[in-house]
């Protein structure tokens, strides 16, 4: 479970530093960045709220409205230099994610088989926060990963408690989250 934690806490660390290197460049060059896999206007706020670096696709960039006189004071070359340096720390970003999945995937499953026959092991998880850790993932894309995370809340969901401590950690919204999500890629896909 430390490993798991140690994980979840490197990838935060991963997403605020490349939310730093996005918004140096919006401010350096007073533009905005965008999945430029689709152009409809009305998805294109969510997906910029949302996270980029886990779309698939190239990143686009488009004039911010009220920066116009920020961007004329950087040259175009050193935009496309800012641009593939953003790009690279994006694909590295996603290829550690991509490992850490699976790692977590296989943690996640063993701790799952493990709690499979003994109350006493899911109650010392329970105390080690392993739901705030199973919650913490419906962040993620991996749908392999997703639904072992889902199954495992649904398992550990039986006792009052557990499923207390699933409301205050507010699990109804990351779902929810995740439905959109899933429903707007479902959306772009087709």
């Amino acid at each position: 479970m430390d490993i798991i934690d140690f994980e979840l806490c490197r990838y935060d660390q991963w997403k605020e530093d490349m939310e730093k290197r996005r918004k140096q460049f919006e401010n350096t060059t007073g533009l905005t960045f965008f999945s430029a896999g689709n152009n409809d206007n009305c998805d294109r706020k969510i997906r910029i709220i949302d996270d980029i670096w886990n779309m698939e696709g190239p990143l686009d960039y488009e004039v911010k409205k009220r920066s116009m006189e920020v961007s004329i004071t950087v040259s175009e070359s050193d935009i496309k230099k800012l641009k593939e340096e953003l790009e690279k720390s994006r694909k590295k970003f996603k290829s550690l994610t991509k490992k850490q999945e699976q790692l977590l995937r296989v943690a996640f499953y063993l701790l799952l088989n493990i709690a499979e026959n003994a109350m006493e092991v899911e109650r010392k998880m329970r105390k080690k926060n392993v739901i705030g850790m199973l919650i913490k993932t419906l962040d993620r894309t991996n749908t392999d990963l997703l639904i072992l995370v889902v199954t495992f809340l649904k398992k550990l969901s039986i006792f009052r408690e557990n499923k207390d401590l699933m409301v205050i950690l507010n699990i109804l919204y990351k779902y929810h989250m995740y439905l959109i999500k899933s429903i707007l890629y479902k959306k772009n896909v087709s």
